[in-house]
Parts: structure tokens; C-alpha cells; sequence
């Protein structure tokens, strides 16, 4: 028998904590989730100063889109939810672009040639900004974390995670506030 038999893996080991399928990352504190939640900017805040670059190497920046509904998405590649997100979300801004709609993609993890080459084999037209890293104000720890920000520059909404049902939500919710 030996010592082998007699080996039992540790509590860590035997049960794996459950996987949401609609979030990367997380995990942490039991109440992670909530925890996530509660570090974003609140609803009816004024959304904090976001700027960087986009694929071209342009200034881009949330203060800018003022007066626009701006759907703010965090998102690498990678992520499955926030992969699986991003043809809705060409969607979205080809429907509702034209009224005043835009998504923003804010990508730290990547280089813009890398997202540049992602978007354009899938023929998914998302506006990007790029960040070496981000602001204190956008503590996301999950991924896809989102916040819809309204004409006047004030948070309407914000989540983390996508799913089918975030897709429809979220077309629900644009249409309302356009």
C-alpha cells in the first residue's frame, strides 16, 4: 500500500469552485461578484475620464463621445463571453450607430495589432481603445465588464458578464435611452 494509498488531496482539490460560463476571471471571496459590482462607477454617477488610443494610434477618449450613448466594454482576447459578445456588439453599432450609439471595446491586455488582426478576420467593425493599463476608477476584475453611459455622460447601467441574454437586455436597453 505505502504511502501513495494513503495520500488524500487536499480540500482545495476536490471540488472546484463553479464556473459562471458568461465571466472570465473573478473568483476570490465567495462574494466576488458583488464585490466587482460595488467597485464600479454607480449607477447615476458621472462616468470617469477614459482615454487612449485606437487601432490607428489616434487619441480616442469617453469624454469625446459626449452626447452620444457609449456602451463601454472591457474585453480581451481570450475571453469567451467577451468573444462571443462581439459580433452583437458590431451589431449594435451598425443598427444604432447611426442614431447615436457607440461601442467602445477597451482592451489593456493586447497589442492594437493583435485586436486589429482579431476584429478584421471576423469582419466585426467595433471601435477600440487601447490602454497600457487602466484607471483606478475602472477597477474590472472580470471580464466582460460593461457600463452603458448615457448622452449626458452619466452611468445608466453596468455588468459583468454576456450572455444571449445580456444581448437582448442590452438591445432593450439601448433603445429605451436612444
Amino acid at each position: 500500500a505505502g504511502a501513495i494509498a494513503d495520500w488524500t488531496a487536499p480540500d482545495w482539490a476536490k471540488e472546484p469552485e463553479p464556473v459562471d460560463p458568461t465571466v472570465a476571471g473573478g473568483g476570490g471571496s465567495e462574494n466576488w461578484f458583488e464585490e466587482a459590482m460595488a467597485s464600479l462607477p454607480a449607477i447615476g454617477d458621472e462616468a470617469p475620464a477614459l482615454a487612449g488610443l485606437n487601432l490607428e494610434g489616434e487619441p480616442v477618449s469617453l469624454e469625446a463621445l459626449n452626447g452620444q450613448l457609449v456602451y463601454v466594454d472591457f474585453w480581451y482576447i481570450g475571453c469567451g463571453p467577451c468573444m462571443s459578445a462581439m459580433p452583437h456588439l458590431a451589431r449594435m453599432q451598425e443598427e444604432f450607430g447611426p442614431e447615436g450609439f457607440t461601442v467602445m471595446g477597451v482592451n489593456h491586455h493586447q497589442k492594437a495589432q493583435t485586436v486589429k488582426r482579431y476584429l478584421d478576420r471576423r469582419e466585426l467593425d467595433v471601435p477600440q481603445m487601447m490602454l497600457d493599463s487602466l484607471p483606478a476608477e475602472y477597477p474590472v476584475v472580470a471580464y466582460p465588464t460593461w457600463c452603458l453611459v448615457g448622452r449626458d455622460g452619466r452611468i445608466i447601467d453596468r455588468n459583468i458578464g454576456y450572455s444571449e441574454d445580456t444581448g437582448a437586455f442590452l438591445d432593450s436597453l439601448v433603445q429605451v435611452y436612444l
